[in-house]
């Protein structure tokens, strides 16, 4: 027999061999009594061995405390267009502006999903901030959340009505930045706030009463510290009160109708970041807010940076589960993205890409094929609509990072391998800031 003739009967042996292998039911057929099982495709051809990323060289002994603005060691950097610099340079002028006066604040918003609850990752890079353009307080801080506020509690008497975008209720959409607010039922509805950190600061409530005018208190343990009228109205309203390290509890009070949409512990000048944990989210039902509250409140607060921080929950909870075309999810997370432009036109925008997520492959974790496609999407949605992106899959190390972020020594990532733990978060806030940096030193540059 011809060796072509040999070659190519074991050929179509081997063609029918795997096409038989891919029809045949997983859990075996049952013929007679005994179940015939066929071996798995990688065992009959087998696939590369799986190994995972080498996270050394990206993991430096730098915190946010100790970035080197003007190193460059194989930092991946920011992907933009020429509309989304602008926006960049803009904030970067903002930045200067706070080192040539120390009477004007600006604001950075981060949202995310459960990547940033407990104000992760957000923590470490508002302090490196604050330690280089000044600004003294936490921030923003919602009256309502469904995900861990890191150093806060509230307790709420029954009057309440509690209301996010994450649980979105017909008739209800006054959001302000913190995608979530509380409007009092009846009169005399109470909140008591504990807080864990240094309140030495200015605290500022926002507020409003559509329905009718209301009485709103406010107290610590030993004197009332605010009590006004708040008159009808729909639009933002807003009172500030000098606070000590002795403020530590809180007693708002107030009558039905009044809406509450955050407080605001900070300075009047410096930068401060507000972390929006919206846990379970993808990134979408921002366009669910009034824009005339989110306008009122951004432009209060001086935003001009929003972070954009979502992905892992675009990724189907079935490990097996493959999404052939994520154009859906490109279509809806660019909706949300030319809101928050048309409501902060002064802001830039930083999508920050999905991060590394793990299905286990045998005895080994490998990257959820999905994620090649959601990054994507991501990206693309972001350089469309006048957006910075910043790769957070590929600095921390691409494919089959995060096993390596999970199994070291010192994990720097939870064992559902998704979620990045305290000391990882440190980590994530570092390679952003070293990203950060590089375009700004690089816009100062080009002024030369």
């Amino acid at each position: 027999m011809k060796p072509f003739t040999v070659f190519l009967r074991l050929a179509v042996v081997l063609l029918i061999l795997g096409i038989i292998v891919l029809i045949f039911p997983k859990e075996g057929l049952n013929i007679l009594g005994f179940n015939l099982q066929m071996p798995a495709m990688e065992d009959v051809f087998p696939s590369k061995p799986v190994e995972y990323a080498d996270i050394d060289k990206i993991l430096t002994n730098d915190t946010p405390d100790t970035v080197n603005r003007e190193q460059d060691d194989g930092i991946v950097g920011f992907e933009y267009r020429a509309e989304a610099k602008e926006s960049l340079l803009r904030f970067f002028l903002a930045l200067d502006s706070l080192k040539q006066s120390r009477n004007t604040s600006i604001r950075i918003l981060h949202y995310g999903d459960s990547q940033i609850e407990g104000d992760r990752i957000s923590d470490c890079i508002r302090k490196e901030l604050q330690k280089n353009f000044g600004g003294h307080g936490r921030g923003t801080i919602p009256m309502y959340s469904l995900s861990q506020v890191k150093g806060i509690s509230c307790n709420y008497s029954s009057e309440w009505g509690f209301h996010s975008i994450l649980q979105a209720q017909a008739g209800y959409n006054r959001y302000g930045t913190m995608m979530s607010y509380i409007k009092a039922l009846a009169d005399s509805a109470v909140t008591e706030i504990n807080f864990a950190f240094p309140t030495d600061c200015e605290l500022t409530l926002y507020f409003s009463s559509p329905d009718k005018e209301s009485r709103l208190k406010v107290s610590d343990r030993q004197n009332d510290i605010l009590e006004i009228l708040v008159p009808q109205s729909s639009s933002l309203q807003q009172e500030s009160i000098r606070l000590t390290n002795q403020s530590r509890y809180l007693r708002i009070e107030t009558d039905a109708g009044t809406e509450l949409y955050g407080m605001d512990l900070s300075e009047t000048s410096g930068i401060y970041l507000d972390n929006i944990s919206l846990r379970g989210s993808s990134g979408w039902g921002i366009r669910q807010c009034n824009k005339a509250i989110l306008e009122s409140m951004a432009n209060d607060l001086n935003v001009r940076l929003v972070i954009m921080q979502f992905g892992v929950n675009a990724i189907p909870q079935e490990e097996g589960k493959i999404i052939k075309d994520y154009t859906f999810y490109k279509t809806e997370f660019a909706k949300q993205l030319k809101f928050l432009h048309s409501s902060m036109p002064e802001a830039a925008v930083i999508v920050v890409g999905v991060s590394d997520r793990s299905i286990r492959k045998g005895d080994k974790y490998i990257t959820n094929p999905n994620i090649f496609k959601l990054r994507q999407a991501q990206k693309e949605a972001a350089l469309e609509n006048d957006c910075i992106f910043w790769d957070l899959f590929q600095a921390m190390g691409g494919e089959n990072s995060m096993p390596a972020w999970v199994l070291r020594d010192k994990p720097l990532a939870n064992k559902d391998f998704i979620h990045f733990n305290n000391n990882g978060a440190e980590y994530v806030a570092t390679m952003f800031l070293k990203a950060l940096y590089k375009e700004y030193e690089a816009s100062k540059q080009s002024k030369q």
